[in-house]
């Protein structure tokens, strides 16, 4: 990646925080409690687990049509649960099961430091995304390995 192509491409995340700030305060009339550059990181650990999660299924699979009918349910039912429907409403057992989901821990760590204002010492426990991609990693070298041979 070139200089210029690196520049550009911090303009655009500055760009995406500023339309956040914009959306939120002049549009909605909400001011952002908490820190803008802890929500940022925050969203690149939710899309690092979320990716993760897909390289993970991808290693159990040995076709990518077989990956496309395995991702397709699992993603709608992910991305539902947690985020659309509120955690509290859900039966005993689906809620146990829902705490294994990305999605659950990012909604309730943006609602903490969006609203709240919480800090990271406070929502610690949801920012643990990064270990569902360090597993996958590994599984995904192992099968790379493997597969050479």
């Amino acid at each position: 990646m070139t200089h210029a192509e690196d520049r550009l491409r911090n303009r655009r995340a500055a760009v995406n925080l500023a339309d956040l700030r914009l959306a939120t305060k002049d549009v909605l009339g909400v001011s952002i409690a908490g820190s803008l550059a802890l929500f940022a990181g925050e969203v690149a650990t939710y899309l690092s687990s979320i990716m993760s999660l897909s390289t993970k299924i991808a290693t159990h699979v040995s076709s990518m049509s077989r990956l496309a009918l395995l991702v397709l349910p699992v993603f709608i039912i992910l991305s539902f649960m947690g985020s659309t429907t509120p955690l509290e409403s859900m039966p005993e057992t689906l809620q146990r099961i829902m705490q294994f989901s990305p999605s659950t821990h990012f909604v309730s760590f943006a609602q903490a430091v969006l609203y709240r204002g919480t800090g990271l010492d406070v929502v610690w426990q949801d920012s643990l995304g990064l270990l569902f991609f360090g597993l996958a990693l590994m599984r995904f070298r192992r099968m790379l390995v493997q597969n050479q041979a």
